[in-house]
């Protein structure tokens, strides 16, 4: 039965989803068809349209049916059709000039086809067509002159598609062009000619193709809107490779691989507005890389690596900079001094910074993200100079321990301010904040009332005011002395006044030299003396005046950091919670006698202690080289301690670990060469063998060691290249090995994880990145920051009830899983937001029974595809090794024992297993 016409107020013919496979046209040969009938899949007739009908109908919808083709003139015998609709149809090809001659087309929309190409002159001579969407298909190229002469063609659409080819002639006559997406396809080259289309882009998309740099016609392009390369294959930005592009406003390069930005690469860019360089590995940024930007407002830079934010200058209308998820351990700085005036919003969250001296450089600024880093204490110094403008401030989840009490009444006593502060261990705004038992030096504990709000925590004693150690309150310098005074807050001693200047009223300053009666009648007196005795006492005098009060600071400044080093190299006060001071914080003399004493103390020891060396040959005075001695090869990796590179030296490829001294305190500094001279204590195949030490330069501690050709484990089990199972019982065999031997004389790994085990060409592993021990103070901040060592902790380490080489089985058996099972999200406790929750989250008593019900989930996979003998040993071993209780679990001996006699049996084969679900 033919079904019957009903079209809406809207005049759509509106057959979506009605299974429609062919459209035939009827009693075609007069020059017009007197009826169009729609057929379905099974040969039915779906709907017969009449002749009179045709003019009527202004929209087309056949989406979601079975057509593989059209017939070349089903649109035309519609006269006044404005949009069609063929969207999730397997049509595969379209006859040329489908779209020809449509007058009062304005719109075309193709979603999930199967489309691969576009016919010759496929669309033409549509004067109202303004919008053509074909996405979703695998058109994978556009052919020359392919869609021309539409005046008012306003947004194409080509996104998620294979286009690998397009021509700079493949669309043509389009003025009023100003949207173009060809993102989520595989172009490697943009045609110049593709820029020059419109005289004012609204959008230029081409994100997720497989581009590499800037194609060359974007210099000519007018864009008022936004230019997207995100999601490309971008390494590196070249010197001037985005230069003199001047008519672009915003430009977005985010989400790649980027780790260099070069000098001026975007000079000349004078009307950009908006930079998004974020989500890339960015370590390495050049002073002058956005010099020329003299409009630019918005600067995104995070999400990358970051160490240093150095500019030559601040960009002029800079307003909003984003450095967050970056490993910053200072503020954004401009070598010409210059200050970013209209800096407004600045984002420094998720970095390293554990010091914000001034903000004197952002004179304006009204948002300051702060949180999520490693500050210590807060002054009044840091926040004066935007006291005026600053709007919010945002210092949660710091080690804030101590703030002054100007910031207090300042900041959080104006309502226009938002701060955030809370957690941090020393200040917060519930009285349940976990300040410390004893303020550290300079504040103590007290509740302050600021406007309407109350604060908690460790304040710093106020200028006028000492922190006195024997009662741990703040006294005023005047029970001292009429002349004792203090200029800052937080002082732990009084300044005084020279005899010959007398306090200001403000107890923090004193007045310039005055002469009383007493020193009129000195000088009476000493009328018969001789000139010169006179010149001489009052230049004495005169130099004692001038003693400037901030030199006391600095003495004392420096006083406090050396005893902070004293008291760390002598462990005078092991349980003390003061955070260690940085070897860079002593002035540079200082610097160089602290980190010489370390140096000869460590030949010292080198010299008087036996040598184990590895049995392969070993070059001689590795001691002696100099750091231009070794040919580098590349930068294998950085982080903020140190930096590794592939080196060559005498014909031998070697890794160099170069550690940047300056930048550990005294315990971390002492901790990491305890670690190297462990390392010359071990020799076993499956350890990554040491070949000796090289510090030349006090400031650069480089350990060399031998480099294993295939990397981590970690990466090749994500690239899932290691092959059958046979190798990886090999690898698992050779980490037990190695576990085997340093137990036995008494060392343990602490943080054995797949990143720390090296595969060799011949896919054995050896063993890296063993350490003495591990402070389980900063243990916490490891956790935190990073995500990956989460899963690989035994439970016993996190309630720091014990660590020892039960915990390193622990993680053979984390190991075993990753490598037969893939990584099991269950494991990991995904971003904790303190320390305490990390704990809680994975020793909670729940936790015992996920082990448990993920060690059935894994022995069902094993019985469910496998059924050897091996297999029961296998998800044995693992269940042995993740044993909640440590004392249940096996040696490294015994486990090496297990192994060795399941090789022995060729018959138990173990496959590699997907996820267990």
């Amino acid at each position: 039965m033919v079904a019957c016409l009903s079209l809406t107020a809207a005049n759509t013919l509106q057959l979506r989803n009605q299974r429609i496979s062919n459209v035939t046209m009827v009693a075609w040969g007069d020059g017009a068809p007197e009826s169009l009938v729609f057929v379905s899949v099974s040969n039915k007739t779906v709907l017969e349209l009449a002749q009179s009908d045709f003019a009527s109908i202004m929209e087309v919808d056949l989406s979601d049916n079975r057509l593989v083709t059209v017939p070349t003139e089903l649109f035309r015998v519609f006269p006044n059709v404005q949009r069609v609709v063929l969207s999730r149809n397997p049509i595969q090809e379209l006859p040329p000039k489908l779209f020809s001659g449509l007058s009062e087309l304005q719109e075309i929309i193709m979603e999930d086809t199967v489309l691969t190409g576009f016919p010759p002159t496929f669309i033409e001579e549509c004067p109202k067509l303004r919008r053509v969407q074909i996405t979703g298909a695998l058109v994978h190229t556009i052919h020359s002159k392919a869609v021309r002469d539409l005046p008012l063609l306003e947004s194409f659409n080509l996104s998620h598609n294979n286009v690998t080819t397009l021509f700079s002639d493949s669309f043509q006559g389009l003025p009023n062009l100003h949207t173009l997406d060809l993102s989520h396809n595989n172009l490697t080259v943009m045609p110049d000619g593709v820029f020059l289309l419109s005289k004012s882009w609204h959008a230029l998309d081409f994100e997720r193709n497989n581009i590499t740099t800037a194609p060359n016609g974007l210099k000519n392009a007018v864009v008022d809107g936004y230019v997207s390369f995100a999601r490309n294959l971008w390494v590196e930005v070249n010197a001037s490779e985005f230069a003199n592009a001047s008519q672009i406003r915003e430009l977005r390069l985010n989400t790649m691989g980027i780790f260099t930005v070069n000098s001026k690469a975007f000079s000349g860019m004078t009307s950009l507005k908006r930079l998004d360089l974020s989500d890339n590995v960015i370590s390495m940024l050049a002073n002058d890389a956005f010099d020329g930007l003299d409009n630019l407002e918005e600067l995104l830079l995070h999400a990358n690596q970051l160490r240093e934010a150095t500019f030559t200058r601040f960009p002029p209308q800079l307003k909003t900079l984003r450095l967050d998820s970056n490993r910053l351990d200072e503020l954004p700085q401009s070598t010409l001094t210059n200050t970013a005036k209209h800096l407004q919003n600045l984002n420094l969250s998720q970095n390293w910074l554990w010091r914000v001296d001034s903000l004197s450089a952002f004179p304006n600024l009204t948002t300051l993200d702060l949180s999520w880093n490693r500050l210590e204490q807060l002054t009044s110094r840091t926040f004066d100079p935007v006291n005026a403008s600053i709007r919010s401030v945002r210092l949660e989840y710091n080690e804030i321990a101590s703030v002054s009490r100007s910031m207090l009444t300042s900041m959080i006593g104006r309502r226009l301010i938002n701060i955030t502060i809370d957690p941090n261990p020393g200040i917060g705004f519930s009285s349940q904040v976990e300040f410390r038992s004893v303020c550290p030096r300079g504040s103590v504990y007290e509740v302050v009332k600021v406007a309407n709000t109350t604060v908690y925590g460790c304040v710093q004693c106020a200028a006028g005011s000492y922190h006195d150690n024997s009662s741990n309150t703040c006294a005023l310098c005047h029970d001292v002395s009429k002349r004792a005074y203090t200029a800052v807050e937080g002082a732990t001693t009084c300044s005084h006044c020279p005899m010959s200047a007398n306090l200001h009223s403000s107890r923090d300053d004193c007045h310039s030299v005055h002469c009383s009666w007493y020193c009129w009648l000195t000088i009476s007196i000493g009328l018969a003396l001789p000139v010169a005795i006179m010149s001489g006492k009052y230049a004495f005098r005169r130099k004692e005046t001038l003693f400037t009060p901030m030199q006391e600071h600095k003495d004392e400044d420096v006083d406090w950091l050396m005893g902070q080093l004293q008291m760390q190299i002598g462990r005078l006060s092991p349980g003390s919670d003061d955070t260690p001071s940085k070897l860079y914080d002593l002035p540079r003399e200082a610097q160089l006698s602290v980190l010489s004493a370390i140096r000869d103390q460590f030949f010292q020891r080198r010299a008087e202690g036996p040598h184990h060396l590895i049995a392969s040959p070993r070059p001689t005075k590795w001691s002696d080289l100099e750091w231009s001695s070794f040919q580098m090869s590349r930068i294998l990796s950085r982080n903020y301690h140190s930096e590794v590179f592939l080196g060559e030296y005498d014909g031998r490829q070697v890794v160099v670990k170069r550690l940047i001294t300056l930048r550990f305190d005294m315990n971390e500094l002492t901790g990491a060469i305890s670690d190297v001279e462990l390392l010359q204590s071990l020799e076993h195949p499956n350890i990554v063998a040491y070949y000796g030490t090289m510090w030349n330069e006090v400031e650069h501690f480089c350990v060399i060691t031998e480099y294993v050709s295939q990397g981590d484990l970690c990466t090749l089990l994500e690239m899932e290249v290691l092959g059958d199972h046979n190798v990886y019982f090999r690898i698992v065999r050779d980490v037990i090995a190695g576990l085997a031997y340093i137990h036995a004389r008494g060392v343990h790994h602490h943080d054995l994880r797949s990143r720390n085990v090296l595969i060799t060409s011949e896919y054995h592993a050896k063993v890296n990145d063993l350490r003495r021990n591990i402070d389980t103070k900063y243990q916490w901040r490891s956790l935190v920051v990073d995500k990956e060592q989460v899963p690989f902790i035994a439970p016993e380490v996190l309630t720091a009830s014990s660590d020892d080489a039960k915990s390193d089985i622990y993680s053979v058996g984390v190991l075993m899983v990753e490598m037969w099972c893939g990584r099991f999200s269950e494991f990991r406790n995904i971003s904790p937001s303190t320390p305490t929750n990390a704990k809680e989250a994975l020793v909670d008593e729940s936790d015992e029974d996920d082990v448990v019900r993920f060690m059935g989930k894994v022995r069902a996979y094993f019985q469910r595809n496998l059924t050897t003998t091996a297999d029961d040993t296998l998800v044995g071993l693992m269940e042995d090794c993740l044993h909640r209780d440590p004392a249940q679990r096996p040696t490294a001996q015994t486990l090496l024992n297990q192994l060795d006699a399941l090789l022995v049996n060729p018959s138990a084969e173990i496959s590699r297993g997907a996820h267990i679900q």
